[in-house]
């Protein structure tokens, strides 16, 4: 779900990455795809290294609706 957006998150983060426009670890990157719901970044990875499977889809109250295991 939401595969396409992913894909587009992947390549905003690495090109904020690239030209040093973000620190490695810090901070999230997140979309609103709908009332209430968000995909997000997972917290602690670099830019540099995200994929679409380290972006999940967490709530207005950060609970997380859909992700890989680990996501935090």
């Amino acid at each position: 779900m939401y595969e396409e957006i992913k894909e587009q998150m992947v390549d905003i983060c690495h090109k904020l990455w690239q030209k040093g426009w973000v620190a490695a670890n810090d901070g999230n990157v997140t979309v609103k795809v709908g009332e209430g719901k968000y995909l997000a970044t997972q917290t602690g990875v670099s830019k540099a290294f995200i994929t679409p499977e380290k972006i999940g889809l967490i709530d207005d109250d950060f609970n997380i609706l859909e992700a890989a295991e680990g996501f935090r």
